[in-house]
């Protein structure tokens, strides 16, 4: 009989609980103007100034709060790409709210130089016990600031400028692995794998690009190039 009676208050318990773990639940549904797709490239000098986040409460309580939004990088150093000076507005659940972030620098104290893994995520300031939803991506980080051009003794990049084709000279220690090159705007045009020291161009518009090279030895070699 013991055992019958406990059986019910244990279901109660575990039923009670999970209620209130989805009381207030906070999500991001959309970020647009942000290097989020796969082979978006992010510099240390580059600010995003159109960002946009929507937010949503996905559970079954209304949250009345000011919101802020988190963004992390490899260095898990916790930056803030949204903080609300507004007064607190009401998320019924299922509703949804826009948020505009003020223009977004990212920079050498959050991200390392290379891949990310990106984690962003909203709070609710003084509600408690609000659960959230991450959301994750990778951004390809390149430090400029700080950084300058291959020495030519380690590397050569030819012509510059170059309408058809590059050509690479290297020392043999220096072996090349693969090839990458940034628009003016951050967005990769062109990567491959270092076959020849021979890379085409012709498919690439009029401009200035940046290029990367990654060595055998993990260590990236840069140079800014004009496409003619």
């Amino acid at each position: 009989m013991k055992r019958c009676h406990f059986i019910p208050v244990l279901i109660f318990w575990l039923f009670s609980h999970a209620s209130m773990a989805v009381n207030g639940y906070l999500t991001i549904t959309q970020l647009n103007g942000f290097p989020i797709a796969n082979g978006d490239t992010a510099y240390d000098s580059r600010t995003y100034d159109s960002v946009q986040v929507m937010i949503r409460n996905i559970g079954n309580q209304a949250i009345t709060d000011q919101y802020d939004v988190l963004i992390r990088g490899n260095t898990g150093i916790t930056d803030t790409l949204y903080s609300d000076t507004s007064s607190a507005q009401l998320l019924n659940p299922g509703d949804s709210l826009q948020l505009n972030p003020s223009p977004y620098l990212f920079d050498i104290v959050h991200y390392d130089d290379g891949d990310n893994i990106v984690v962003v995520w909203p709070v609710a300031r003084t509600t408690p016990n609000i659960q959230v939803d991450t959301m994750s991506f990778h951004v390809y980080f390149v430090r400029l600031s700080g950084i300058h051009e291959t020495p030519e003794s380690a590397l050569t990049v030819y012509p510059n400028p170059a309408s058809d084709y590059l050509r690479l000279e290297f020392p043999e220690k220096n072996r090349l692995r693969y090839v990458r090159i940034f628009n003016s705007y951050g967005q990769l045009v062109l990567h491959s794998k270092v076959d020849s020291n021979l890379i085409p161009i012709s498919d690439l518009s009029k401009g200035v690009y940046l290029i990367e090279l990654t060595g055998s030895d993990g260590k990236a070699y840069f140079a800014k190039i004009i496409k003619n």
